[in-house]
């Protein structure tokens, strides 16, 4: 996205989707260049920590759902959005 808008020639989207990290950045992708900044500051700050937790022990024994918890990537996420609508 950043390497577009440098280069002059990022197409307006007027849908996004994506998958993985791909579902990450496709927000920023259809916010358009002015939220290049954010979205590198997100991508660029993220650290081993910040996508999931480990929960082997009870995910194992049937206590939780799965073995990792996303609440620290749902988190991480909370930071960047906002609840404006226009």
């Amino acid at each position: 996205m950043c390497g577009w808008t440098a280069k002059g020639n990022r197409p307006t989207f007027d849908v996004v989707t994506g998958i993985s990290t791909g579902s990450l950045v496709a927000p920023f992708g259809f916010l358009g260049p002015a939220y290049d900044e954010q979205m590198k500051t997100f991508y660029t700050t993220l650290e081993k920590k910040d996508p999931y937790k480990p929960r082997y022990v009870k995910g194992l024994l049937g206590l939780e759902e799965s073995l990792m918890d996303n609440t620290p990537l749902a988190n991480k996420v909370e930071e960047v959005l906002t609840h404006r609508r226009s």
